[in-house]
């Protein structure tokens, strides 16, 4: 797993510098870091998932667990369709051009909805195209207690690399 320091992640221009919540001299892997807890749980999730800190697989059944999560609020047999195919997308059972109707029914939706969309249909739609740092944000601006919803992302994404770590499929 890909060693993370303090000052990669400084060079990823956060809202604030993390020399406030982690010693100048850290290093240590991102399951290390969802463990720091002198880091805001908001801010360990946007620092791990991130683009090559952790496998796509890994990263896109994420952005699917809080896509799920906020839909479970607003059944829509459609959504729930295109998670189950995004997960499968994920899981490597279907190819990307089967996945890509997924992708254009998604697309389409958020169209149709023009100004209309909420929070739930925008994690949806963030979780088909692979975007998880978006669709957790929507999950959490969708839920009724934003904090209580990112120590539950918090805690998912740490047992989901936990997981990852034994298996072998984290990076």
């Amino acid at each position: 797993m890909k060693n993370l320091t303090y000052s990669e992640i400084s060079s990823w221009n956060p809202c604030y510098d993390p020399i406030k919540v982690i010693p100048a001299e850290f290093s240590g892997t991102a399951l290390d870091l969802l463990k720091t807890e002198s880091v805001p749980p908001v801010d360990r999730i946007w620092t791990v998932v991130r683009p090559g800190i952790l496998s796509d697989k890994l990263l896109r059944l994420f952005g699917i667990w809080c896509a799920s999560q906020a839909l479970a609020s607003k059944p829509d047999p459609t959504m729930k369709a295109m998670l189950d195919a995004a997960t499968q997308f994920a899981n490597g059972t279907i190819d990307k051009a089967t996945y890509s109707t997924t992708e254009n029914a998604a697309s389409a939706m958020m169209d149709s909805l023009g100004k209309k969309k909420d929070n739930v249909v925008s994690a949806v739609f963030h979780a088909v195209f692979g975007s998880p740092e978006r669709a957790a944000s929507y999950h959490s601006a969708h839920s009724k207690d934003r904090k209580v919803t990112e120590i539950m992302q918090l805690n998912q994404l740490t047992q989901m690399v936990t997981d990852g770590v034994a298996t072998g499929d984290v990076l």
